[in-house]
């Protein structure tokens, strides 16, 4: 098996690592792969997009009736494999798409770093099989198993999209809502107390304005005056929760500011 990432160019590294998270595969039973698929399902459940629908519980049900011929487990395989590269490709073009445009080359390359890498792991696992019935079953496996966790890899996540509100004993009440798309964000904020509107600029959805690095966002927005970007935030995704903390005001507080909310909790 190859060390990719020794093989990614230095300027191209961090990306890969980011892009492509790709564990480390040995040959598994048929039961296996079934435990692994239902699991996948679960976990894709929580992101909001399903790996196993009824399509691929028939692929279960295909396993289960053509365990006696290699042929046709084969065959099982390869319908499988097919909806699933699909699946994948529909992701890719869903996730290149929702990239700034100066970037989506490296994501590009990344994908053709991808295709090696599945290419040569699994053709790996074919020339370690036992017999040729072996080498069909694990290659398809492979196949199989690799594009389905790349699939889920790339699917389409925008945790920082929706609403949270939070309330604070000295800062009064704190509505945030952002939209993601990609690595940018955009949002509109309301501070509040109790029933007075302090600083809600309501006119502007793109008023808040940032890019994602990890589960953390800084957030640029213009005093409360209008002056663009004189203060910064930075919001921490926490599960489902917000928090935001106040980094930069170049007034100085002058002006009343949400300062700091430790936990925003998201809105139905």
């Amino acid at each position: 098996m190859i060390d990719f990432f020794a093989a990614s160019s230095p300027d191209n590294s961090q990306l890969i690592r980011c892009v492509l998270i790709m564990p480390r595969f040995s040959l598994i039973l048929i039961f296996s792969l079934s435990v692994f698929l239902i699991s996948s399902t679960s976990k894709a459940n929580e992101k909001n997009h399903v790996t196993l629908n009824d399509e691929g519980r028939i692929f279960l049900v295909c396993l289960s009736k053509s365990s006696a011929t290699n042929e046709k487990l084969s065959n099982c395989y390869r319908n499988e494999i097919k909806r699933q590269d699909a699946r994948l490709n529909q992701n890719y073009q869903h996730f290149l798409a929702t990239r700034r445009e100066d970037a989506r080359q490296r994501y590009v390359e990344a994908q053709r770093q991808w295709v090696k890498y599945r290419d040569t792991n699994c053709n790996a696992q074919i020339a370690n099989a036992a017999n040729e019935d072996a080498e069909l079953i694990a290659g398809d496996r492979c196949y199989l198993k690799m594009t389905i966790n790349r699939a889920d890899e790339l699917a389409p996540s925008a945790p920082l999209t929706g609403s949270w509100y939070g309330e604070s004993e000295k800062n009064g009440t704190l509505n945030v809502t952002l939209v993601q798309h990609g690595d940018d964000v955009t949002g509109t904020y309301c501070y509040m107390n109790g029933t007075e509107q302090i600083d809600c600029p309501d006119h502007n959805p793109h008023i808040l304005h940032g890019c994602v690095s990890g589960n953390i966002t800084m957030l640029s927005f213009p005093s409360s005056s209008g002056e663009p970007d004189r203060r910064k935030a930075r919001v921490t995704l926490k599960g489902a929760n917000l928090s935001w903390q106040l980094v930069e005001d170049r007034d100085g507080n002058l002006m009343p500011t949400p300062v700091s909310f430790d936990t925003l909790v998201p809105l139905p």
